[in-house]
């Protein structure tokens, strides 16, 4: 199942690309100048693992939307390798805004 909800989230976060995309250890930070929303402008963090120091990755994201006037927003996903993340967004004050439900049917075999 992991599998499929990867593939949809792919082709999910690829239907609106940014202008400017960086990475940080697995976290992809998207931008895209004077487009004020959430489809671009946010950080997918699905690849992460246990071992990434996420408050230092958390601080270098908020630097970077800080410098393009938007706010942090973190992309969460059942696929992630490490479960608590929600947990240690949380404990940085951080809450969860949007939850998206995803209804698709695949048309091809995996």
């Amino acid at each position: 199942m992991a599998k499929e909800v990867r593939i949809v989230e792919t082709a999910s976060v690829n239907a609106w690309p940014p202008t400017t995309t960086d990475y940080l250890n697995g976290w992809q930070l998207r931008y895209s100048p004077g487009v004020y929303n959430r489809r671009v402008n946010f950080v997918l963090v699905p690849f992460c693992s246990s071992g990434d120091n996420f408050l230092d990755h958390i601080k270098v994201v908020e630097q970077f939307y800080w410098n393009s006037d938007l706010s942090s927003r973190f992309m969460d996903s059942p696929t992630s390798v490490f479960e608590e993340l929600d947990e240690v967004f949380a404990n940085q004050g951080y809450l969860i805004e949007a939850l998206t439900w995803l209804n698709c049917k695949l048309m091809w075999p995996l």
